[in-house]
């Protein structure tokens, strides 16, 4: 890692806590459990790839971060929705989601800038090491159930589960040949796009129902938790060379615009002139 690139990127990380001190406050942008809950695991898993020579921390925090921004905003977002007593609270739950999204970014960001492109991978990932990852990602959900005190049944759905798995069970049958990280991703991709749109369809076609509501947009946050669970242990455990990190970029890209257009079709915010009427 040069000089040049690590000063640039601090000069970077400068501007933006600035920037964000001065919309949000720095108190506010980073709680407690934005530490937590985002910052925390892409730290360790950075640090112990790191650790055992199995990657350098920036690409993992290139590759980790913009999938569990994802992953949390709809932790949050589904407790947020769960708990509210008013459906004014929902532009606080949307607030507040993007903000997990944008910390994701950030981190993501950071570790792009100072990924150097190495082509090989560094070291072998032995099953202690997968283990570890796991154990990392799954805490995430256990913390956010623990604090919450949400039942972990509200992030199930049999609907959402047999259509997000469908794209995957069509992967694990191509067999051990022609499988491949590339394949995986796009699998994945397809697994929350399918939940996505189905729920933008039963939003717009159940309108007139509020009972219809409801169902209609789990089936696409959940789809999205899914796979963002999925994006982010494949950050942690892939092979790092060039190819894999472009192809985890690529599928962290869309699934950021599926992330948008669910939340900005069924939870948009009023516009500016809707506000002033």
């Amino acid at each position: 890692m040069n000089w040049t690139k690590s000063g640039s990127s601090f000069v970077a990380v400068l501007f933006f806590l600035i920037a964000v001190d001065q919309v949000l406050g720095l108190k506010n942008a980073f709680p407690t459990d934005v530490i937590l809950m985002i910052y925390l695991p892409c730290i360790f898993v950075a640090l112990y790839a790191e650790f055992r020579k199995i990657d350098v921390w920036p690409a993992v925090l290139q590759s980790t971060g913009i999938s569990i921004g994802i992953f949390v905003s709809i932790l949050w977002f589904v407790n947020l929705l769960m708990h509210m007593n008013s459906p004014q609270e929902t532009l606080a739950a949307i607030s507040r989601s993007f903000m997990a999204v944008l910390h994701g970014g950030f981190i993501s960001t950071v570790g792009y800038f100072l990924t150097s492109d190495l082509k090989n991978q560094i070291g072998v990932r032995y099953k202690t090491d997968y283990v570890v990852f796991i154990f990392i990602a799954v805490s995430v959900p256990v913390l956010e159930i623990w604090f919450s005190k949400t039942v972990p049944a509200a992030y199930l759905d049999t609907t959402t589960v047999l259509l997000f798995g469908a794209p995957l069970v069509l992967f694990f049958a191509l067999g051990r040949d022609q499988m491949s990280g590339s394949k995986f991703l796009r699998a994945v991709v397809v697994s929350m796009l399918g939940p996505a749109l189905l729920s933008i369809v039963a939003y717009v076609a159940g309108a007139d129902d509020p009972k219809a509501i409801g169902p209609a947009s789990a089936l696409g946050m959940l789809g999205l938790l899914y796979g963002a669970f999925c994006l982010f242990v494949f950050g942690c455990v892939m092979p790092s060379n060039l190819s894999n990190r472009k192809d985890l970029w690529r599928a962290n890209w869309h699934a950021l615009e599926i992330y948008a257009l669910v939340i900005l079709i069924i939870f948009a915010p009023p516009s500016i002139l809707e506000s002033f009427n």
